[in-house]
């Protein structure tokens, strides 16, 4: 059985590697020509060079694989121009999508996000909360959710998408760095403050894990949050920068 994994480079991709290397499963990573690997160093895998622009360079990396693991979402990285980076985004998933269906590929995991999931005012989320786009507002949101929605949907045509939603994810290998940038400011001292406010933090380790489970587990057309710890972005903060634990009754903001 062979996998492939597309994001490889990147933080969760690297992680997601390395939980199908321990399961002795064999693994294509696809990486631009331009993408470091230092996050795969001394892993044995072999290497694809592809872009999600090009529909032709996916097809031929994704040849004679069983499994695909995309892990490679769009990001936008500014906010103006939106309506012109949707259509980038949308056009790179069809594109992944289009591939798998033309190689054949029988189950892909597709890594979503938890801002896809909408919020709860009687309890915790759930895979079925439906997502209120009036509530969360900004680019990035409106990004994930229509990427998401489009791999869904690219299931009406028999593509084989099981979806996984990873809450905030932190841990090693975070190269660029994503959550990481957080754990760098806190450690240099660069955050004069912290706007609290309740999320979910996981080890990126579980996280890759979930995924090989959702491969062998998952069910099409489903998706999956892979969660770890119900906390607060101060409680994280305070964590990162080794403070002791404030009283029960101190206001959250010292």
């Amino acid at each position: 059985m062979k996998a492939i994994v597309l994001g490889a480079t990147g933080f969760i991709g690297s992680h997601i590697v390395r939980a199908l290397l321990d399961d002795d499963i064999d693994v294509r990573i696809v990486r631009r020509k331009q993408s470091p690997t230092l996050a795969l160093e001394g892993l044995r895998v072999e290497e694809a060079v592809a872009d999600l622009n090009d529909k032709g360079s996916l097809l031929k990396a994704l040849r004679g694989c069983h499994v695909l693991f995309h892990a490679a979402g769009y990001y936008p990285i500014y906010s103006f121009d939106g309506e012109k980076q949707k259509k980038i985004a949308l056009r790179q998933m069809k594109n992944v999508m289009e591939a798998a269906e033309e190689a054949r590929i029988p189950k892909i995991i597709y890594t979503s996000s938890m801002s896809t999931i909408g919020r709860n005012k009687e309890g915790p989320s759930t895979e079925e909360t439906p997502y209120h786009p009036k509530k969360f507002k900004g680019l990035y949101y409106e990004i994930k959710y229509l990427l998401e929605q489009e791999a869904l949907s690219s299931t009406e045509r028999g593509i084989p998408v099981v979806v996984v939603n990873p809450t905030g994810v932190f841990g090693d290998y975070d190269v660029k760095p994503t959550s990481g940038t957080l754990v760098v400011a806190i450690a240099q001292k660069k955050v004069p403050a912290i706007f609290n406010s309740k999320m979910n933090a996981t080890d990126v380790r579980d996280v890759a894990r979930g995924q090989v489970a959702a491969m062998k587990l998952g069910k099409i057309g489903r998706r999956y949050i892979l969660g770890g710890h119900n906390t607060t972005v101060w409680e994280i903060a305070r964590l990162i920068a080794g403070l002791p634990r404030l009283h029960a009754q101190q206001p959250l903001h010292q």
